[in-house]
């Protein structure tokens, strides 16, 4: 390593005596250089030395300085006990004091604190706590240093220990060093390969490394003289150690001396190295102020595709070329020269030569083991390994050495040796080649004392290189200018000024790279070089890889051969263009040169190609031209061209080719084999040939490769309609797959039916549709409209097709009553001819009401059961001539009715239970208790109706309507029956309330029989199924189906000679022209009749004319019907000869109207059905609108 010196200051006092440089430090950025003389602190830049600003603030002699990580602040300290901090304008912002002299400060470049040191403490600053804290120590402080990462604070001390302390000043370990004081303390920042380590010098000449924990890192390292100052290089490569022996030397962080720097003339108080630079200043005890420059020499070596290169002053780097590993051998010490033959690496070292051979076993060759160490104290100019030699120049003399350190042979020179450079040969008798500085080159061989003259070039040589083939060389002069001579004719072949460094390709002499500024310029034999940019300069040609070197850093870059190979082609000079690609061409450029080869049917060179690409299919096409042989090959030269053009996929020339040989049918199959099928359509045009068979091959290909979609369409234009239908219908393309049934004719059914079928997998129903309708298919698009709803379309084609009804109303009929219209889903059964299907639709829906407490639906889904079976008895047939399905059926029609009755008296009866809120009033709510039990205890109890309801209903209107008798009825009932436990605690403390009230019944609400006006009581509590009648008379109380009140109506009955139709005559009869035709008609006629009475007398009575008791109806004749105002007369007839009419009078009109519903037979008080058919527009029992008289 080399040193230059920038620039030199000396110090002065007024009275020009000299001033001692007591500390020195740069800048974070290098910039500025801050010095510390007497009082003051004087601030230089860096490059010009010029001085900037003087700070002054000390009143005596400062001792040490040091600039914050930031740059921002710089900190001082010195004999007046103070530290100063100036900010970045030289201004003091800060100032603390110190009880002794501050001997050394310190900046954590990380946290920003400051460390400051003095003989009995230290002190530690920060901007964040703005506070000073100060700790005792038990010896002086010398020197101070913070690590990298700001975590340990080094102090070296006075009596030879180091002490290492945290952040907050806490001593974390100790180092004891001896007696000797520790005059410096540094850190070595961490690498890839190393830990971060602690320098110490103390003045025992000593040298030591440390661990951040404190372990010793190796032994001591003599210094020979009093160390006062240790810098670590800003690359921390290197130590830049100053002291009393009055020189700076470089030491290798491994404690490696390399060589003294400078002399001073006085001993050395500071030194310190420039930021991001390999500058280092130096300050001594005479006032001298020096700015040096390192300038490291590069060691490096190379042989064909191995490079080796110093690195870290103390390693050594192999670097396999071609497959770029590396491996690393540690000398640990410096290296001052590197040499490369084959296996062979010799390393010299302080001390020594090492030679190293790689090993054989190891696969790529890249393990080097020791095998010779040659004692060498002096230094050599260079240095050349050999397979049983090691080679050193010296001035003028080159001397070889046997690897056991005896001199084997020595030549000497009349100029000193340049370079020197072995260029292989026999093994013990390689040549050297010398480059000397008188220009000559000669060459030596081991083992023999001839020198032979090679060639000579007007100025000193400073690099060369010969040709594998030994025929050219390439030598550099000190003027960078470049001379190729031919080595048989010693002809110049070619030169070339501003080259730096030169190469051969030693696979191929024709191939020669040499740099030039930023240019590699690769040439070619004779033709023009080539430049192309990089970084650095050529130290290895392998392949068509030129490694390149800038600093330590080496570079690869691919030679730029295309250009070269694409002139020898141009030229059609395929062999010299072989041999370029033989250096090391890409693969595209050897597929280049073989297609070259082979279209210009340079055959053998074609094939030496293709073998080296491993192209076996080109290697077949080579073999069968060779079959042809040279005059077939020309015969038939369009036709082979184009399997030539084919082979290389160009295919367009290959169709050309074929064409001009009439072979139009191989252009198709070549276009449809590669799958152009635009292009074989075009020339089956040109040749008239079936298109669809193109076609075809075409969508067969597509499907090959899952194409599906292309494929089918394709099939579809070749007329292929049932392959198209059956790729787009199992893959589920149902838009493509509607577009080709519209293009096929409505003829092809077959292939239009299986459209359908995927259609209706696929759930597309408006294509199912669309498909039918262009069959005319009527049958299946009325199956299809049911299917999907659309009734209005299948009945306007059941209008135009009536035998298609059965298709449509058994759809329609389920539809029906799958939206509760089960009144017109009957009809469609019936009318589908399918009667039972009805029957189960009523029956499960009646369960489901049930079991679900929609009992307002059982009554509904009840009485259209009761219709469903009323349909069923002939209108015509008495009861005594029904069959059994008949009478089974009238069975049905009661029970049905009777049931649907009791859910709907039930159902407001339940929900006043279960629910805290009702319409009804307490009154109508007891009238359907009544009406309920009444009803259900005729028959066998419904399932779904609650016992326990109707009574714990009873309980509670009983007391709210003071009928104690009723509630304690009900209250004993529940008390019997399974209530449901939640009740049970209410239903005991009614039962016990209600015992405290009357037993009896308030008499506004027992029900008047309006026959014979006998009070009832509120219930028939003997006999449940009676609760409906009069105890009196029997008669049957008639109640409203809303409020469940007793109607002022009277059954009565015709005499038996009055039919049906008369008795309508007499009864629409005007009153009073009735009472005339009977005051004037015959009384033979009317006595026949009897004596009859006024209409009301007679059917309020309870005993017939002879005194007896009647049960009730009256029966009437002809004059008491005539007689009644014909609004006051009802009648019940369903229509059925079984089922007797049954006729009722209201004996009470104007204060309460009475209505009829016409179709269920009830009756109801005129305005509550008024309020119900305004509310809901239908009547609430049978749910049919207007149907109300």
């Amino acid at each position: 390593m080399r040193t230059s010196l920038l620039w030199k200051l000396v110090f002065k006092s007024s009275r020009n005596e000299s001033q001692v440089v007591q500390s020195v430090t740069f800048s974070p950025n290098g910039a500025l250089l801050v010095v510390t003389i007497g009082h003051n602190l004087l601030l230089y830049t860096t490059e010009e030395h010029e001085l900037l600003q003087t700070l002054k603030g000390h009143k005596d002699v400062v001792y040490c300085v040091e600039w914050s990580g930031s740059g921002s602040r710089l900190a001082s300290g010195g004999a007046d006990k103070a530290v100063i901090i100036w900010n970045r304008s030289g201004e003091p912002v800060m100032k603390y004091h110190h009880n002794d002299a501050v001997q050394a400060i310190a900046h954590n470049f990380t946290t920003g604190q400051i460390a400051s040191g003095t003989a009995t403490d230290f002190a530690l600053w920060s901007e964040q706590n703005k506070t000073v804290a100060k700790f005792k120590i038990d010896a002086k402080i010398l020197c101070a240093s913070w690590n990298n990462d700001g975590k340990v604070l080094a102090f070296g001390l006075d009596n030879g220990q180091v002490s290492l302390r945290n952040q907050a000043g806490n001593e974390i370990s100790r180092l004891l060093r001896g007696s000797a004081p520790v005059w410096t303390v540094s850190w070595i920042p961490p690498s890839d390969q190393t830990q971060e380590v602690l320098v110490v010098t103390d003045w025992n000449q000593k040298l030591a490394f440390f661990e951040v924990a404190g372990a010793q890192i190796g032994r001591d390292r003599n210094l020979s003289c009093d160390p006062t100052s240790v810098a670590v290089a800003s690359s921390g490569q290197y130590l830049v150690i100053g002291g009393s022996d009055r020189k700076v030397s470089l030491w290798t962080c491994e404690g490696a001396r390399i060589t003294d720097v400078c002399d001073c003339t006085a001993p050395v108080r500071a030194c310190t190295s420039r930021p991001q630079s390999e500058d280092f200043a130096v300050g001594c005890d005479d006032g001298t102020l020096q700015l040096f420059r390192v300038l490291p020499d590069d060691v490096w070596a190379g042989f064909r595709d191995r490079f080796a290169f110093r690195d870290n002053l103390t390693d050594v780097i192999i670097h396999n070329l071609v497959d770029e590993s590396r491996a690393r051998i540690k000398c640990r010490d410096y290296v001052r020269k590197l040499s490369l033959y084959s296996r062979k690496l010799a390393v010299q070292l302080s001390d020594r030569v090492i030679v190293y051979e790689a090993n054989r076993n190891d696969g790529v060759g890249m393990h080097y083991r020791i095998t010779d160490k040659i004692p060498m104290k002096d230094d050599c100019e260079h240095l050349v390994v050999t397979a049983k030699n090691v080679v050193i120049g010296r001035g003028s003399t080159l001397t070889s050495l046997a690897l056991d350190g005896n001199k084997k042979g020595e030549w000497r020179f009349d100029a000193p040796i340049s370079i020197a450079k072995c260029v292989g040969g026999a093994l013990g008798r390689e040549g050297i080649v010398v480059g000397l500085a008188n220009g000559h080159v000669i060459e030596v061989f081991l083992g023999t004392s001839v020198l032979l003259p090679i060639v000579q070039v007007s100025a000193e040589v400073k690099a060369l290189d010969i040709s594998s083939s030994r025929q050219k060389i390439a030598v550099i002069d000190s003027a960078q200018v470049l001379q190729i001579h031919d080595l048989r004719s010693k002809e110049l072949l070619f030169q070339e000024p501003g080259v730096e460094a030169v190469v051969w390709n030693p696979d191929y002499d024709g191939l020669l790279c040499y740099s030039s500024a930023c240019f590699l310029h690769v040439k070619v034999e004779d033709l023009p070089s080539h430049p192309q940019r990089v970084q650095g300069k050529v130290v290895a040609v392998v392949g068509s890889r030129a490694f390149c070197l800038s600093g330590l850093n080496l570079y690869n870059t691919n030679v730029a051969l295309t250009t070269l190979l694409d002139m020898f082609l141009e030229a059609r000079d395929f062999q010299a263009a072989y041999q370029l690609a033989c250096a090391g061409a890409t693969d595209s450029d050897w597929r280049r040169l073989a297609l070259s080869a082979l279209e210009a049917l340079e055959l053998s060179i074609a094939r030496k190609c293709f073998t080296r690409l491993h192209d076996l299919k080109f290697l077949r096409l080579l073999k069968e031209l060779d079959k042809l042989g040279g005059a077939a090959l020309e015969q038939s030269r369009d036709s082979m061209s184009a399997e030539i053009y084919s082979y290389e996929e160009r295919y367009f020339e290959a169709a050309d080719s074929y064409r001009k040989a009439g072979l139009k049918q191989q252009a198709i199959d070549l276009f449809s084999d590669l799958n152009m099928w635009d292009e074989a359509i075009h020339i089956a045009d040109e040749a008239s040939s079936d298109k669809d068979t193109i076609l075809k091959r075409k969508a067969q290909s597509h499907a090959d490769k899952n194409d599906l979609l292309v494929a089918a369409i394709t099939f579809s234009d070749a007329g292929d309609y049932s392959t198209a239908i059956e790729i787009l219908g199992t893959n589920g393309y149902m838009e493509q797959l509607v577009e080709i049934a519209r293009k096929i004719p409505s003829s092809e059914g077959k292939a239009l039916s299986r459209c359908i079928l995927y259609f209706r997998q696929q759930n597309r129903t408006d294509y199912v549709i669309e498909t039918l309708q262009k069959m005319g298919d009527v049958e299946h698009l009325v199956v299809v409209y049911s299917e999907l709803q659309r009734f209005d379309d299948a009945f306007r084609l059941l209008d135009l097709y009536p035998e298609l009804a059965p298709k449509v109303h058994l759809p329609f009929a389920h539809w029906l009553a799958m939206n509760d219209r089960f009144v017109e889903a009957e009809e469609s059964f019936r009318k589908a001819g399918r009667v039972d299907e009805a029957l189960k639709v009523l029956q499960q829906l009646c369960t489901n009401a049930v079991r679900e407490e929609r009992f307002g639906d059982a009554s509904y889904y009840n009485w259209l059961l009761a219709k469903h079976y009323l349909d069923q008895i002939p209108a015509d047939v008495e009861k005594a001539n029904l069959d059994l399905i008949q009478q089974a059926a009238l069975r049905s029609f009661n029970q049905y009715v009777e049931r649907a009755r009791m859910f709907y008296a039930y159902f407001p009866v339940h929900r006043y239970v279960e629910e805290p809120f009702t319409s009804h009033s307490p009154e109508a709510l007891l009238n359907m208790c009544r009406f309920s039990l009444a009803y259900a205890a005729r028959q066998s109890w419904p399932v779904g109706m609650s016992k326990s309801h109707i009574f714990w209903a009873f309980a509670k209107l009983g007391k709210r309507l003071q009928a104690f008798r009723l509630a304690r009825y009900a209250l004993d009932k529940l008390l019997i029956l399974n209530a449901p436990l939640e009740w049970l605690d209410a239903i005991e403390m009614a039962a016990l309330s209600v015992r405290a009230k009357p037993d009896a019944d308030l008499d506004e609400i027992r029900p008047l029989c309006c026959r014979c006006s006998t009070l009832n009581t509120v219930m028939q509590y003997g006999d449940h199924g009676r609760s409906d009648h009069c105890g009196s008379c029997e008669a049957e109380f008639i109640p409203s189906m809303y409020s469940f009140d007793h109607l002022p109506l009277v059954e009565f009955t015709l005499e038996d000679d009055i039919p049906a139709t008369e008795a309508e005559t007499l009864i629409s009869t005007d009153p009073r022209l009735a009472a005339r035709t009977f005051d004037a008609g015959d009384a033979k006629q009317e006595g026949r009749v009897g004596k009859v009475d006024d209409s009301l007398t007679v059917l309020l009575s309870t005993t017939d004319q002879d005194g007896t008791t009647s049960a009730p109806p009256a029966k009437v004749g002809r004059r008491t019907l005539a007689m009644m105002p014909p609004d006051d007369v009802f009648w019940v007839d369903w229509g059925k000869r079984c089922l007797p009419r049954r006729y009722f009078r209201a004996i009470v009109t104007q204060d309460l109207p009475i209505s009829f519903c016409t179709t269920c037979k009830h009756f109801w008080e005129a305005t509550e059905l008024e309020f119900l058919l305004l509310k809901e527009g239908r009547c609430p029992f049978c749910r049919t609108k207007r149907a109300v008289e």
